[in-house]
C-alpha cells in the first residue's frame, strides 16, 4: 500500500517539481559579470576594460584613457568573432557603433 501511495505521489507531483525548477532557471539569463573587451593601440591606457551594455566604440576608447596625440581615428579596427572591420571614427555614424563582450578595438597610429 505504501508503495502505491509513493508511486501515485511521484507520478503526479514529480513532473511539476521538475518543470518549476527548469522554468526558474530559464528566467535567469546567462550574464557574465566579468565580461571584458580590449582596447589597444594608440590609447593612453591600453588593455582590457569591463563590458557595459550599449557601450560604443568611442566610449570604449574614452574608458581606455582616450586616444593619444599620435592616434589615427580614421583607422580604427574592430575585431569580432575572428573577423576585422576598419572604421573612420571621424564619421559620426561610426562613433555610435555598439560593442559586445569579447570584442577588440585597435586604434592605429598616424602614418609617418
Amino acid at each position: 500500500m505504501r508503495l502505491l501511495i509513493y508511486t501515485i505521489f511521484f507520478t503526479l507531483f514529480f513532473p511539476i517539481i521538475c518543470s518549476s525548477e527548469v522554468n526558474s532557471q530559464e528566467s535567469k539569463p546567462n550574464v557574465d559579470l566579468h565580461a571584458k573587451l580590449s582596447v589597444t593601440g594608440e590609447v593612453k591606457k591600453p588593455g582590457r576594460i569591463k563590458y557595459q551594455k550599449d557601450l560604443t566604440v568611442l566610449q570604449a576608447i574614452a574608458l581606455a584613457g582616450g586616444s593619444t596625440a599620435n592616434a589615427d581615428m580614421t583607422h580604427v579596427t574592430l575585431l569580432r568573432n575572428g573577423k576585422k572591420w576598419r572604421y573612420d571614427l571621424t564619421n559620426p555614424a561610426h562613433q555610435r557603433l555598439k560593442l559586445y563582450a569579447g570584442d577588440g578595438v585597435i586604434v592605429a597610429a598616424k602614418p609617418k
